[in-house]
């Protein structure tokens, strides 16, 4: 196991966390990634670092890197390596090879079977994430692990893939040189005799040297065959990459006058070599060239103290096709088949989302919330009253107060403003995706803003009583997640607080901007996944502090989000949530906003009672917003949105704003749009 870095990932009773920790490439290192490779009976040089960046770096192929760690113990336990193609809807492990989840040496077999099914599970998150619409996972046929079950059960099975596995051509080295060619066909020994007479000889050239040279001749094979060159940075990459560790080797056929007529491009790791790529000019076709080549990279690789030669994939049951050519020439070099194990995932189309319609029925929350509210509201005035005058009054009381309740409850059960409702919560998600994707509302510049300075607005007050509820629920040591992060501004600003910090959100353009901030600052104890918040893509127990701001009321379905958080939280881990409340004015403006999206909120007792139920109870609470404080519509809540307004209701009282104070009152603070709650899992 290949230790990280970052040291033991710990909570704040300083045990280590249950469970992998998923950790992406970049957030390893190659030292530690590359270690686990060499080390462990899975790893192939399909699945090293270099390859990574060699497939992604090729801009043609518009592959997007997702490759993951899983970390357990503050040691790295599991590397996958993941690539997904946008293009043809493919999440392969790994892109253009052969080298699956890499699990390290020495695990218990539970625990090798534990860590695959939560690879698997996570793989098949990121799969949903993305759009994929399937999954492919291909195993080194050379590894330790597989040369143990050449021809068993394919391992992928056990875990849903489907059984594709194909066959290739293994050619046992250890048997030495005499051996070897006693191996080849009749056919192959005449050819190389005939290569050598003919004068043709074979030397192993730098690759930077000869890439213009390869390249030219690679589009000339693959045009001959009726296929499409590879793109140029794919070779640049092997030059660049990995030639430079000494993980490609480049042979090259000379003609009598050493002019290069053919190419073999063959790879190596730890002992085992593979026939990788290769190419030959139309005109030396017949000369035998090509076995001379094959022949030397097999001997070379003998006389190394090599254990394997790949010869790669081979197709038996054709008989009129490239790859029955292609089956025919590498077995005619000796050695057998081995199974080659690939699991694949298909995944159904997705659903069309039906298109909001005018006409569409209104979606409206069940009305035994809005009772619930006005009862406390009604039960609260009857106490104060009955208390201070007669029974008489406190009827006329209760009376004109139930009035009151009716008239405020009754904007928000219909949609006064006219705008189109969606009718599940399905279609409001896939509106929800779509706004943000559309980059007009939420922009990637400013959707995550910091405060500009004490006491600027009302809204740079507010956000500094958020961050200042995250501070103070941060031990300093733990795992701090950060849930709908949008563009991970908070998070970084707040990178001081933790040991290592996670943000997460659906959208993948603000991963993407979040990600780059993160390099540009150098900060390296926090990292970022796309993930949504109702299946959040970490291990139960492990975090210590989540906290999410600015989001929650946008997210149907809300208590799927309170259960995952209590799922990964650890006993004694606090959550800091912001809640979107209903009845309220802010409500009524949002609504009166046609381009926003949305909203879903809870009512107060509702929202409470959510958490309570899941072992979350309040540790803090505070009210803001009963006034919504911004926009310009309705127009009968203009007067209560000028400016005058708003700074008479910002003045200091004992350190919090007055218009705080009133949002907690008793009766007050059920009409109270934003909610923050810090709650202290049991």
């Amino acid at each position: 196991m290949s230790p990280i870095n970052s040291g033991t990932i710990t909570n704040t009773q300083g045990r280590a966390c249950r469970g992998p920790l998923w950790l992406v490439r970049s957030e390893i290192g190659q030292e530690s990634w590359d270690a686990l490779i060499h080390a462990s009976p899975d790893g192939g040089m399909d699945g090293l670092w270099a390859w990574q960046v060699m497939v992604s770096d090729v801009t043609a192929w518009h592959v997007l890197d997702l490759s993951f760690g899983a970390v357990e113990n503050g040691a790295l336990v599991a590397a996958v390596p993941l690539s997904f193609s946008p293009d043809g809807g493919c999440l392969a492990s790994p892109w253009f090879g052969a080298s699956g989840p890499v699990i390290a040496e020495g695990l218990h077999w539970r625990q090798q079977r534990r860590l695959l099914v939560a690879i698997m599970d996570r793989v098949r998150q990121l799969a949903a994430e993305h759009g994929a619409r399937s999954v492919e996972f291909s195993l080194s046929p050379t590894s330790p692990r597989s040369l143990a079950n050449r021809w068993g059960i394919n391992p992928l099975a056990a875990f849903g893939l489907k059984d594709v596995s194909t066959q290739s051509r293994l050619i046992d080295l250890t048997l030495g040189e005499a051996a070897l060619w006693e191996g080849l066909s009749k056919d192959s020994r005449y050819q190389v005799r005939r290569a050598r007479a003919a004068g043709y000889t074979v030397e192993r050239r730098p690759w930077g040297e000869m890439l213009d040279d390869y390249y030219r001749t690679h589009v000339e094979t693959y045009q001959r065959t009726g296929a499409s060159p590879h793109p140029k940075a794919y070779f640049d990459g092997v030059a660049r990459l990995m030639a430079a560790q000494g993980r490609a080797e480049l042979w090259v056929g000379l003609a009598a006058g050493k002019t290069p007529v053919a190419f073999q491009n063959i790879a190596r790791f730890d002992g085992r070599f593979k026939y990788w790529t290769g190419c030959s000019s139309g005109e030396h076709l017949d000369s035998g060239v090509n076995y001379l080549l094959m022949w030397s990279a097999i001997a070379s690789a003998a006389t190394e103290n090599g254990q394997w030669f790949e010869m790669g994939e081979t197709f038996p049951g054709e008989v009129s096709s490239k790859n029955a050519g292609l089956t025919t020439f590498k077995s005619k070099f000796g050695g057998e088949d081995h199974r080659s194990f690939k699991g694949r995932i298909d995944f159904p189309p997705p659903a069309e989302v039906p298109t909001p319609r005018p006409d569409a029925p209104i979606y409206t929350p069940p009305q035994e919330s809005w009772v619930m509210i006005a009862t406390d509201f009604l039960r609260l005035g009857k106490r104060i009253v009955a208390r201070s005058v007669g029974l008489g009054r406190a009827l006329r009381w209760q009376r004109r107060m139930r009035r009151l309740a009716s008239l405020l409850l009754h904007p928000f059960q219909l949609d006064g403003c006219g705008r189109p409702e969606w009718t599940s919560p399905a279609d409001a998600e896939a509106a929800l995706r779509r706004t943000y994707s559309a980059g007009t509302i939420y922009k990637v510049d400013d959707i995550c803003a910091l405060p500009i300075g004490s006491g600027i607005s009302y809204s740079d007050r507010v956000l500094e009583a958020k961050l200042d509820a995250v501070r103070s629920s941060c031990s300093g040591d733990g795992v701090v997640v950060d849930l709908c992060c949008a563009t991970g501004a908070h998070l970084m600003a707040l990178s001081d607080r933790f040991r290592r910090g996670i943000g997460i959100d659906f959208s993948v353009p603000f991963i993407i901007d979040a990600e780059r901030r993160r390099r540009q600052q150098g900060i390296q104890s926090v990292s970022f996944l796309v993930g949504s918040a109702r299946a959040i893509p970490i291990t139960s127990g492990s975090v210590d502090t989540v906290y999410c701001l600015s989001a929650l009321y946008q997210i149907p379905e809300v208590e799927e989000v309170f259960v995952e958080v209590s799922r990964i939280l650890a006993p004694g881990g606090r959550f800091v949530v912001e809640i979107g409340i209903a009845p309220s004015l802010n409500q009524m403006v949002c609504a009166a906003q046609p381009n926003l999206p949305q909203l879903h909120l809870l009512t107060l007792p509702a929202a409470l009672a959510m958490l309570r139920r899941l072992g979350l109870s309040v540790a803090t609470h505070r009210s803001f917003q009963l006034l919504p404080m911004w926009g310009d519509r309705p127009k009968w809540l203009k007067p209560l949105l000028s400016q005058p307004v708003v700074r008479f209701l910002m003045r200091d009282i004992n350190g919090r704003m007055l218009e705080e104070r009133l949002a907690s009152l008793p009766g007050l603070k059920y009409f109270a749009f934003r909610h923050l709650i810090v709650c202290v899992k049991s």
